[in-house]
């Protein structure tokens, strides 16, 4: 079975034995599995930051508060998720406002 954790910061995860095994009759070796699961995770990152960009532009264009919009990628995170409006997906659930 896959496990995938999070501690301070960071995500770890491992595959059992026969997880493995499955893998390994798709995949030459684990460099190969190892470059299939990182490209999954770059198109997911791609896929939530173009989102984020399409909610929060907006938002930060209609807010005097705001002078500029950031074009860093990281910066642009920043700027979002220390907003005073904005609210996680978990806070969002937890409020019945998602």
């Amino acid at each position: 079975m896959a496990t995938f954790n999070y501690n301070s910061g960071s995500f770890s995860g491992s595959l059992d034995e026969a997880d493995i095994k499955l893998w390994l009759n798709e995949f030459i070796g684990h460099s190969n599995m190892s470059g299939f699961i990182e490209n999954i995770i770059l198109n997911k990152n791609n896929q939530l930051f173009k989102r984020m960009q399409a909610e929060w532009v907006p938002k930060l264009i209609s807010d005097s508060n705001v002078s500029a919009i950031s074009a860093s990628r990281d910066d642009f995170i920043n700027q979002v998720t220390t907003h005073s409006t904005y609210r996680t997906a978990y806070e969002m659930q937890v409020s019945g406002s998602l």
